[in-house]
This record gives C-alpha cells, sequence and structure tokens, in this order.
C-alpha cells in the first residue's frame, strides 16, 4: 500500500485491525454510522447533514452524496432497518448563544449543580 493510501493508525484499538479508511467527504465530525446493504449513513453533529458512504468493498470506502440536515437543526442519531432509513432532525444546539461558545462543549467529570457561594478546590466543592 503507498503512503498515498496508507490508512491512519487508530488511537485507540483493541484486538481489531483497520481494513479500510474513508474522510467521509471532507467532514470528520461523524458522531452515528448505521450501516446498511452495503452503504454507510453517517450522521454529523457540526457539519449538520448526512454522508452516505459507499462501503460495499470495505477495503475502498467511496464518499458519495451529503444530505443537508433542514435549516437550525443537526443530526445526530440515524437508525437503518430494510429499506429505511430513520433520521433524528433535532433542534442544532449549538445555534443557540449559550451553546456559542466551545468552551461550553468541554466538561471534566459530567455536569454538577453547585451553590452560587460554594468555594471549588482543585475540582472538588468544599
Amino acid at each position: 500500500m503507498s503512503s498515498d493510501n496508507a490508512i491512519p493508525a487508530p488511537q485507540y484499538a483493541r484486538n481489531m485491525k483497520a481494513i479500510g479508511h474513508s474522510d467521509q467527504g471532507g467532514r470528520p465530525d461523524a458522531v452515528q454510522v448505521m450501516v446498511q446493504r452495503g452503504y454507510a449513513y453517517v450522521g454529523h453533529l457540526f457539519s449538520n447533514g448526512i454522508s452516505v458512504i459507499d462501503v460495499r468493498d470495505p477495503r475502498k470506502p467511496v464518499a458519495g452524496e451529503f444530505i443537508p440536515a433542514p435549516p437550525n437543526t443537526w443530526n445526530l442519531h440515524l437508525q437503518a432497518h430494510d429499506d429505511l432509513l430513520l433520521v433524528v432532525n433535532a433542534r442544532d444546539m449549538k445555534a443557540l448563544p449559550a451553546f456559542a461558545d466551545d468552551k461550553s462543549y468541554y466538561i471534566r467529570e459530567g455536569i454538577i449543580i453547585v451553590p452560587k457561594n460554594a468555594v471549588i478546590l482543585n475540582g472538588t466543592v468544599i
């Protein structure tokens, strides 16, 4: 395999071997993948839509059509069965002012509610 077609090494993998790679049509923000009848349907968080990838040859996946989500929605959840693809067009939370700053997406240990006058030392409420 030439270096042009090299499969990126997985950062976290155990007892698995990567056999193919797709850049998902230039959209690296996949959150859910459903594979049905030789096609992977990929929901995107920040690209706001769904990519369809031909994976009939899993060693050479081919990015196909991108289906944009309706305005102010994103596609986090998909479900495929028989000839149906269920796509949830959820509200795009990033479009809301409270979530516009990327820092609001980083949480160290889940959500913790503390009183306004609490003292926090090294991540611990005292």
